[in-house]
């Protein structure tokens, strides 16, 4: 899942480029955002530079923090590409449509 996605890539960036996060983000407001994943995000820049595609989604059934956590991301300056699923939830036809519109990022 997306959680596990951030988990184990942020800390990891040396070995990853691209990030995908089907339904769920790390918890990111403005209050953590220089210092969560030992500050990942505090450089927007190296970051962008870093990362080809940042790409989350989510169902709107699935609550404020993942809209909270890609809000803040975008406000710092990190290009991330976001996917909300209209009317589901932590399920199957949200990660249905979630990978649709990834895959256009990646096989272009």
């Amino acid at each position: 899942g997306g959680m596990q996605t951030t988990q184990t890539v942020l800390p990891n960036l040396d070995k990853f480029s691209y990030i995908a996060t089907l339904s769920g983000l790390t918890r990111i407001d403005d209050s953590n955002i220089d210092t969560v994943f030992d500050g990942v995000f505090k450089d927007a820049v190296k970051f962008n530079k870093e990362i080809k595609l940042f790409h989350a989604s989510w169902g709107t059934e699935e609550g404020v923090n993942n809209k909270q956590s890609a809000d803040a991301l975008i406000k710092k300056g990190i290009n991330v590409k976001t996917y909300v699923s209209d009317g589901t939830a932590h399920e199957w036809l949200t990660w249905r449509r979630s990978f649709a519109d990834l895959a256009k990022y990646l096989f272009r």
